[in-house]
């Protein structure tokens, strides 16, 4: 499977691309890059197991499909502006609710993948299916020993923008769906393989 070939098209200008080194045998634990092509600029999405990030795709496709990613009633300002304010401020004022004894803030759910930018799919009041981008503020993964720079941070909040916010067709969705699912599928018999061989 060549994962590089894999493309996710947004538009005639817009792709998302899960790139890889290899070309073959792709199992449970291999790892690659996802990125956001928008004609000669590159965007970073994710490194991290494609099993992992496909099957959070899929689930969250799955879900958009339905219009069961309607935003909860406490996100009334940008998604990704609040998700900063999640992860570096002390008391931030947003919903949380608590899973297995932790409280998550309630946007994480919609989060389909972070590394220096976040992704996000959600359902819009209307039931249209929306692909949003966002910035991380650059020293949100810091040393926790590190007190936040209130200025610094104030400052970047004050000029954040989202990178792209795009309405996905039904028709893609589905067309992403199934590209998901296949990557899924041809995992699971690479595992299979790899096993009957002594290889994994």
């Amino acid at each position: 499977m060549k994962l590089d070939k894999y493309i996710f098209s947004l538009n005639n200008t817009e792709k998302i691309i899960i790139r890889s080194q290899l070309e073959d045998v792709i199992h449970c634990c291999y790892e690659a890059s996802i990125f956001l092509c928008q004609d000669t600029e590159e965007i970073l999405l994710s490194i991290d197991s494609v099993r992992m990030n496909m099957g959070w795709f899929s689930e969250a496709l799955n879900k958009a499909l339905s219009n069961n990613l309607q935003l909860h009633a406490s996100i009334t300002q940008d998604i990704g502006f609040l998700f900063n304010r999640d992860r570096n401020e002390e008391k931030p004022d947003l919903a949380y609710e608590k899973i297995e004894r932790v409280n998550f803030w309630v946007g994480d759910k919609y989060k389909l993948w972070s590394y220096r930018v976040a992704t996000w799919l959600y359902n819009d009041q209307a039931g249209n299916i929306i692909l949003e981008i966002t910035p991380i503020y650059p020293k949100t993964f810091r040393d926790p020993a590190k007190d936040l720079d209130i200025d610094d941070y104030e400052a970047w909040m004050k000029t954040y923008e989202p990178m792209l916010i795009r309405t996905i067709s039904v028709d893609t969705a589905r067309t992403w769906l199934a590209q998901a699912n296949d990557i899924l599928k041809q995992i699971e018999e690479n595992i299979k393989m790899l096993q009957e061989k002594n290889q994994f």
